[in-house]
């Protein structure tokens, strides 16, 4: 990234998460923690285990991807009034009934015996890992650092990416191990443990819940931004360019495996590709987040799916195998820019008491989109 006009002016990294780092740990490791549980209801992960399922529930792959956008398709209608419910209790009781949640999931895929048990388990995974453990992240991120937002959630997203990429072959190994089953009940006790000791790191004087306390004037940062609005209108007209990011990389991801055989690309190479996918996501985090927090979220709401264009075009135009990584590394910069945004923007356009509820029907829509 290039440095500003007149030198000064560029955030430094190095000083700026250092002295994040020092002031408020406890803070930054509650939202890195739930983070990076959040990965046990992702997709990539529940999909692992899809042959075992397939053997010992006996659903076919055909009623495992039913099951799966039930799963979804649940979590995006429940969003917008359980999303909301974060600015009704404390940040502590919340997440304990998200962990409970994603707990239970956990378990209830690890003893379904039928179609419909595994089908709950989903539900609730979806639900309270993918939907709601971010959720939480990302609004503790608005109430604990208001103004370095962009830098706490690139400090969270190193505990998704550091996960991301070691889960897929611990759980193979698990599988290979113990068996699926008690795979997942490890995952539920790690989910719960997780929880806990994220809770217990919550510092004192963790902001609460904002309802019923007057609207503060949004945040300020040296970037020229619209004015704050009454009603979310413009915001509302950005959402095709974040639903793009998810819509698009679940495209791509859900039939990679079919990409590839049609560009005689061996796995190795797509195993290559998301290994570098999260690193680059992780870099792009951490480097987008200062950024961010001075100029403004709207400067780089205008170009940051440039990125994932140009890796469309690779996979237009282009058949060599390196192109592999490139390609994933250009979606993981938009990606990554683009889970920081959706909870920025609303800081700097939305009164806080609402940016809970405002981003529970974004999220909503953009869950709805995969």
């Amino acid at each position: 990234m290039g440095t500003a006009p007149g030198g000064s002016d560029s955030p430094s990294m190095t000083t700026t998460y250092a002295s994040l780092l020092r002031r408020d740990p406890g803070a930054l490791a509650f939202g890195a923690i739930l983070m990076a549980l959040s990965n046990v209801g992702q997709t990539y992960y529940i999909a692992l285990f899809n042959p075992s399922f397939e053997a010992d529930v006996g659903a076919s792959i055909a009623v495992l991807g039913a099951l799966h956008s039930i799963g979804t398709l649940a979590t995006a209608l429940l969003f917008p009034a359980l999303g909301g419910g974060i600015e009704r209790m404390s940040i502590v009781r919340y997440t304990t009934f998200v962990a409970a949640g994603l707990g239970l999931g956990c378990a209830l895929v690890a003893s379904a015996t039928s179609i419909v048990a595994l089908g709950f388990g989903f539900v609730l995974l979806r639900l309270a890992g993918m939907g709601l453990m971010s959720h939480v992240a990302a609004i503790h991120a608005t109430r604990a650092f208001p103004v370095d937002a962009g830098k706490a959630l690139g400090v969270f997203f190193i505990g998704y990416s550091m996960v991301q990429g070691a889960l897929p072959l611990a759980a193979v190994v698990a599988i290979d191990a113990i068996g699926w089953r008690a795979a997942w009940a490890i995952a539920a006790l790690i989910v719960v443990a997780g929880s806990a000791v994220a809770i217990r790191c919550l510092p004192a004087g963790t902001p609460s819940p904002t309802a019923g306390t007057p609207d503060p004037a949004p945040r300020e940062h040296a970037g020229p931004v619209a004015r704050p609005l009454g009603k979310p209108l413009a915001l509302w007209l950005l959402m095709p360019a974040f639903l793009a990011v998810t819509f698009i990389l679940t495209g791509v991801t859900f039939h990679v495996a079919t990409i590839a055989s049609t560009k005689g690309w061996s796995m190795g190479w797509i195993a290559i590709g998301y290994m570098v996918f999260a690193v680059v996501q992780a870099l792009v985090s951490l480097s987008i987040g200062p950024w961010i927090d001075r100029l403004g979220s709207m400067r780089f709401a205008a170009a940051f799916l440039l990125p994932q264009v140009g890796a469309i075009l690779l996979l237009i135009w282009l058949e060599a195998p390196w192109i592999v990584p490139v390609f994933l590394a250009l979606f993981a910069a938009s990606a990554s820019t683009d889970a920081t945004l959706r909870t920025t923007l609303w800081l700097e356009f939305v009164a806080p008491h609402r940016i809970a509820i405002v981003r529970s029907r974004f999220e909503a829509a953009r869950i709805l989109s995969t």
